[in-house]
């Protein structure tokens, strides 16, 4: 029997507050495991409304999971909608990249912001959006180099078990 090592959530494990923080994470689906696995890269890429002028690698604190990972998605009636934790899971399949919270690749959230040339405008938005939908750009921090995945631990989200180093044999 192969033994796993699950985490099914923050609030269901007695952790403290040290081993909250122990990773930061880059939250993304199944379909972008495949390609960052043949790479053995996490590449920084343009996306989010504060990447204006250079390429960001996002982590958050967040251990459970972060909004702003929900993928939106097409309805059978063609409708763009953006789903929620659970609903990406079950579609897309949800995973994370951990890297230690004390990597000296890892800049803060104002400091990325500069990095990138965010307008002030544009990070209010995304600052006023994010509270708002239950995220904390506080707990943002940002990588400007890719990261080899041999720098970093990797969890799927299984069903009934939590976050995953492994799959397990059910």
């Amino acid at each position: 029997m192969m033994m796993i090592d699950c985490w099914h959530s923050a609030s269901d494990q007695a952790m403290t507050n040290m081993e909250k923080i122990r990773y930061l994470w880059h939250y993304t689906t199944d379909p972008a495991l495949k390609s960052i696995i043949q790479s053995g890269l996490l590449l920084p890429k343009f996306g989010m409304r504060v990447c204006e002028k250079e390429p960001a690698l996002w982590f958050t604190k967040n251990q459970e999971w972060e909004f702003y990972a929900n993928k939106i998605h097409k309805t059978d009636g063609g409708r763009d909608v953006v789903l929620s934790f659970k609903q990406t899971a079950e579609i897309l399949g949800a995973v994370r990249f951990g890297i230690a919270a004390n990597d000296p690749r890892l800049k803060d959230w104002p400091t990325s912001c500069r990095i990138v040339g965010t307008a002030r405008e544009n990070r209010r938005i995304t600052e006023r959006h994010a509270l708002k939908m239950g995220s904390n750009p506080l707990d943002w921090c940002a990588s400007f180099e890719a990261i080899p995945v041999s720098d970093l631990l990797v969890q799927l989200w299984i069903e009934g078990h939590g976050w995953c180093n492994d799959k397990p044999n059910d």
